[in-house]
Formats: structure tokens, C-alpha cells, sequence
């Protein structure tokens, strides 16, 4: 019998009114006893998703031990790492493939490869069962190696999503990342040497930000990913379970009293982009760092948000603009990505 969602342990709930967003959430600490999804129940999983270039989704761990100021997962998830058993995660793996004959899956961790020992397991558990499947995972900078790049490609990686968020040391600090970019440039290096595709996650104008950090942040993708997938994120969002909350809060930013999260329950997707807010270190100069990023990202795979998505105001879905083709069934989509415009602009330093 299924049970009622609103008695599940470790579920966060959503906040009405005034609720507070950062009201106490239990968190499962034994994962053996979530078992094995049942994705059996998924209806049309195959027809409206799969064929279309998704992947089915499997969680290996819950728990995030890093800091970033703008992230929700350690207050979801909780901030201690708790794997599942590696026989259910495999034995999730194979029930898609012979319910919905799926072999390409999603590893949706906060991130993938921190602890480097868990991972390491995941892509040994794959190569021990056999499997004959392909994944794609978001991964940081901090605990990629050369044994564990090794092993993910055997294992059937297909692409990684790189989230460093800045490549500016300064900024990197703001952010509260835990890592700078000696391990960014590493990171690159590795994935490139073992021909692992990726494309990589910015956030422009957050605390930190200026036009000089983030030009930074310009040199190094031209130097370093000038033919790769880099998404410039304008403005970073703030919830207020985040500790960028608290600092957005004391610069004037956001109005305490409807918070990020009511809008989005809410579905006010029109209002929710008032909450993507450049931090005062920008202030004036805002235009110009968006001019800044519009002209590298001409004739590159290179996306800013603002510009180069479209957002449905009922569904808050986006969309990519016609100027921008996806060649079809591309997994991760990423990767049959190109633009059609005008050459990229020099950017100057």
C-alpha cells in the first residue's frame, strides 16, 4: 500500500504562508531501507522521455559536506554523506533496462565524485555487474583524478557537467567552493586527457563579483574552453535557506518577507526573476559584464542565461532560442549543441 507522502520520513515539505523554508528536516540515515526503485510505475517513461535524450535518474548517495552559499542540498539532504547499498543501486540500474530497456542513466548526486571513495566504487560496481550502459553525472573540481577519470570512462561515461560556479580565485573564496583554481585547472586537464566531454556551470554577479573578476573567469574559458559548452548563469538565485540569503538580506537585495520559495510554489515564474540578483559588488557596472559575456559567447558554444534561453511564463520551462540548435536525441544534450551566429569577438583584457 502506498503511503501517505506527508508521513515519509526525510521528505522536505513545501512552506505555505509564512512557514519558514528552513523549518527542521529529518533525514533517512540508513539508505537500505529505501530499497530499490520502482520504476515499473513510471507511465510512458520510454515515449516521453527516454527517446527524446533523457536518462533515467539514479541516486547513489544523500548528503552534501560542501559549503557553496547559494545551495539547499546539505539542508535537504543534510550534511553528512549516507550511501545506498551499491547492490541496490545496481540492481535499480538493471530493473530499467528490463522494464523500459534503458541504458543511459543520470547519477543525479549533489556531486558525483565527492568522496572520491564512493565514486570509485560506483564505476567498480558498474564493471562488476557488467553492465553495458552509458551516465552522465555533474562533478567538482575537488577529488577528480587521473585513477577515477580512468575508471568512468570504462564504467560508460559519456559526459560530465563541471560546476566550478567561478574561475576566479577571489570569487571561488566568495562562494564558499572550498577549492581554487589550481584544482579548476586540474580538473579541465584530466577530463580533457581522458577525453571525457563536459561542458561548465558559471555564476555571473554574485558576492565577490566584478568586472575584473570575471573577466577572469572570460580569459580562462578562452584559453582553456573556447570549443566547449560553457553556461553563463546571470544572477545567482537566492533562497532563503541559503546563507547567500543572509548576505542578500543585510545589502538590501530581497525582502525577507517573500522569500524565493513562495514564488516558485507559487508558480509566480514572472516574479521569480526578480530573485536572480546581482550583488551590489557589481552595481553599476552590470551592463557592462553582461556586454562583457555577450560578446565572448558569439559564435561559441557558449550560453548566457538571459539572452540565449527563453522562459514559459505559466510553466517557468525554458527554452532554448532558434538561434541555437540541439541536434536531436544528443545525450547529455549538451553535446549536440551549436550556435548559429557571428563570429566570437576578442575579448579585451
Amino acid at each position: 500500500m502506498a503511503r501517505n507522502p506527508g508521513t515519509s520520513p526525510g521528505l522536505a515539505k513545501e512552506p505555505s504562508g509564512a512557514e519558514a523554508a528552513q523549518e527542521s528536516i529529518g533525514h533517512v540515515s540508513d539508505l537500505s531501507c529505501i530499497g530499490v526503485g520502482a520504476c515499473d510505475v513510471i507511465e510512458d517513461f520510454r515515449s516521453c522521455y527516454y527517446d527524446r535524450g533523457g536518462f533515467a535518474p539514479i541516486q547513489t548517495k544523500r548528503g552534501c559536506e560542501m559549503k557553496c552559499i547559494y545551495c539547499t542540498a546539505p539542508l535537504l539532504e543534510g550534511c553528512v554523506y549516507r550511501f545506498r547499498p551499491m547492490a541496490h543501486v545496481i540492481e535499480e540500474m538493471k530493473a530499467y533496462e528490463e522494464v523500459w530497456g534503458v541504458r543511459h542513466f543520470f547519477f543525479v548526486d549533489s556531486t558525483f565524485n565527492h568522496p572520491l571513495g564512493h565514486a570509485l566504487e560506483v564505476c567498480d560496481g558498474i564493471l562488476g555487474a557488467g553492465l553495458d550502459v552509458e551516465w552522465f553525472a555533474e562533478v567538482n573540481p575537488v577529488s577528480l583524478t587521473g585513477e577515477l577519470c580512468r575508471l568512468m570512462v570504462r564504467s560508460g561515461c559519456i559526459g560530465v557537467t563541471l560546476t566550478p560556479d567561478s574561475c576566479s580565485d577571489a570569487v571561488l573564496g566568495a562562494y564558499g567552493k572550498g577549492f581554487g583554481m589550481a584544482e579548476v585547472r586540474n580538473a579541465v586537464g584530466l577530463l580533457k586527457k581522458h577525453g571525457i566531454p563536459f561542458d561548465t556551470c558559471l555564476i555571473i554577479g554574485g558576492p565577490g563579483e566584478t568586472v575584473e573578476t570575471f573577466s577572469e573567469s572570460i580569459a580562462f574559458c578562452s584559453e582553456y574552453l573556447k570549443d566547449d559548452v560553457v553556461r553563463f548563469y546571470d544572477g545567482m538565485a537566492i533562497t532563503r535557506s541559503s546563507r547567500a540569503f543572509g548576505i542578500a538580506v543585510e545589502e538590501g537585495l530581497i525582502d525577507p518577507l517573500r522569500p524565493y520559495e513562495e514564488l516558485v510554489f507559487g508558480n509566480d515564474f514572472r516574479a521569480v526573476k526578480r530573485y536572480e540578483y546581482f550583488f551590489p559588488h557589481v552595481g553599476a557596472d552590470r551592463e557592462g559584464l553582461s556586454r562583457l559575456v555577450e560578446r565572448a559567447c558569439r559564435g561559441r558554444r557558449w550560453l548566457l542565461t538571459s539572452k540565449d534561453y527563453v522562459a514559459d511564463s505559466l510553466t517557468g520551462e525554458l527554452s532554448l532560442r532558434p538561434a541555437i540548435a540541439v541536434q536531436q536525441g544528443a545525450r547529455p544534450w549538451w553535446r549536440g549543441l551549436e550556435r548559429q551566429s557571428q563570429p566570437a569577438e576578442p575579448v579585451a583584457s
